[in-house]
């Protein structure tokens, strides 16, 4: 079987994320969402409480400090550049939760896809 591209496994890995979070009882509001030339969010959700809208950064790595380690200050300002972006022009939307965050759902790679192992930290601090 001839291996995956980069942008192919990467989005097999946000599908399998989505699942994940839609499984725990988020509701996906979008997924890869373009913000302009600020860059891309993979995931946004309400919460299950559906009090906090959640832009979840989806990273496929073989640990949790990879993951960790592969949010640069770079992709971080675009993280919330991107999310401002998205408040903005979705306002009524973004209006009607009185919370958001920021997720880091790490698919720890190196396993088979039917079974995947997700590690999911809530409110990652993005600021830089």
């Amino acid at each position: 079987m001839k291996p995956l591209n980069k942008r192919a496994e990467g989005k097999i890995y946000e599908d399998l994320a989505a699942k994940y979070l839609m499984g725990l009882g988020y509701k996906l509001l979008a997924q890869n969402y373009h913000a302009s030339v600020h860059g891309e969010i993979d995931l946004i959700a309400a919460s299950p409480c559906a009090q906090i809208l959640v832009f979840v950064e989806v990273k496929a790595r073989k640990s949790l400090e990879a993951a960790l380690d592969s949010l640069s200050v770079k992709k971080k300002r675009c993280l919330v550049l991107s999310a401002e972006y998205f408040i903005q022009q979705q306002a009524e939307l973004a209006g009607s939760f009185p919370h958001s965050r920021f997720d880091l759902l790490a698919v720890i790679k190196g396993r088979k896809l039917e079974t995947p192992v997700f590690e999911h930290l809530l409110g990652v601090d993005l600021l830089v």
